[in-house]
């Protein structure tokens, strides 16, 4: 019975071991950004490397598209600091060029409270996302503009996504658009648009859903199916409805104005001719 209990002992001393020498030898996973929408139609995407064992960020590139309120295209490549960033549920970034003045320029933070990265991967949804303007030199104080996530979440199980989207012309109203019967957008301005990301392989289809007053717009490029970029070439070009014009009345020609006369002559005969008679 000694002998029994000893070596059940041993046992889960041994798993003990491993289980602990797994865990601090884990090899740290690259996440990457997936699904990443803002409140103002721009997207974020890019990945980035995390050890849970010393809670450190590396490999970090992150891009951002431009929208209606952050209205350029953005770069991130190093961590930022301070209180709260860079926790196991906070992740902070900011472009290695703005570290020794932040003034101005742009960072982004990304949070998953409650639910840490690991070392064992997954998805995470995202709770909180920002991109936003420095009020100040050192990154610490946050300013506009600035823009919340919509959507998004971090994975190291990657299906690689591209956008869709184009331009609008000609639009003097509101119109509606669809991709696959859904995410409207609504356009009041003659300029770009982007629905959220699409797996590889998947198909799109861009509709108008509601046009504009007093107006048609039509859809060019519109559907097909993805490939290995992004769609950018989808065109929705609006004209001005043209009014019913009034009804032409024919105006009757030389020779039917003739037989015109003719048939008029020809009765006037004819009703002499009677009035003879009688």
């Amino acid at each position: 019975m000694k002998k029994y209990s000893l070596a059940v002992l041993f046992v889960v001393l041994v798993s003990i071991v491993a289980l602990f020498s797994a865990s601090a030898n884990a090899t740290p996973v690259v996440w990457y950004l997936s699904g990443v929408t803002y409140e103002d139609g721009g997207t974020a995407s890019g990945s980035f490397t995390y050890d849970a064992d010393t809670n450190t960020y590396s490999a970090i590139s992150v891009s951002t598209t431009a929208g209606s309120i952050i209205t350029t295209a953005k770069s991130y490549d190093v961590i930022k600091s301070g209180v709260g960033c860079n926790t196991p549920e906070v992740f902070c970034i900011i472009n290695s060029a703005d570290v020794a003045n932040c003034a101005g320029k742009t960072g982004g933070t990304f949070a998953h409270s409650g639910t840490p990265l690991t070392n064992a991967g997954g998805t995470i949804a995202l709770t909180f996302a920002r991109e936003y303007t420095f009020e100040n030199f050192t990154c610490s104080t946050v300013g506009a503009p600035q823009r919340l996530m919509t959507t998004g979440s971090f994975t190291t199980n990657l299906t690689t996504t591209y956008s869709v989207g184009g331009n609008v012309s000609g639009l003097t109203g509101s119109v509606t658009l669809q991709n696959n019967d859904g995410d409207d957008i609504i356009k009041t301005t003659n300029d770009g648009f982007t629905f959220p990301a699409q797996a590889e392989g998947s198909d799109y289809a861009v509709t108008v859903s509601s046009q504009p007053t007093g107006q048609t717009c039509t859809v060019t490029n519109g559907s097909g199916t993805i490939a290995t970029a992004d769609i950018n070439n989808v065109s929705v070009a609006c004209v001005d409805d043209i009014a019913p014009s009034a009804p032409v009345v024919p105006v009757p020609t030389t020779s039917q104005w003739a037989l015109i006369l003719l048939s008029m002559l020809i009765g006037l005969m004819v009703f002499a001719n009677r009035r003879r008679l009688f």
